[in-house]
């Protein structure tokens, strides 16, 4: 039996590609819609609550590419700092499994928790 309530009633939009996102975001933006990033569905951290009924669910679950970790120097800062290029369905977990010596600073996400990076971002 299929899932009932307000959400299923929800606009759903399922980027295979992160090219495809710019268009479903202004398409989105163009209809007036608050756009709701999903990543894995956990709802560990309450992204995909919809705060209106003008809201579309953009699903990045399938988003799970992880580049290497880098040392990089980012914008305002004069030192470098350790970076990783995460798409937006990566799961946290994933970033915290990685050896202390190549990511010394992980998400701040309890262990037992595995939300999508793109939860963490909706925070």
């Amino acid at each position: 039996m299929p899932p009932t309530g307000a959400l299923n009633t929800l606009p759903r939009a399922d980027a295979d590609t992160e090219s495809e996102l710019p268009a479903l975001v202004r398409t989105c933006v163009a209809l007036g819609f608050t756009i709701i990033p999903r990543g894995g569905g956990t709802g560990y951290t309450g992204g995909a609550i919809p705060l209106t009924a003008l809201s579309a669910v953009i699903n990045t679950e399938k988003l799970e590419r992880l580049g290497p970790v880098e040392q990089s120097v980012l914008p305002g800062l004069s030192d470098s700092v350790t970076t990783i290029f995460s798409e937006a369905g990566v799961v946290t977990r994933r970033l915290r499994l990685l050896p202390k010596r190549l990511a010394p600073y992980s998400p701040s996400i309890r262990p037992q928790q595995t939300p999508h990076v793109s939860a963490a971002i909706s925070l």
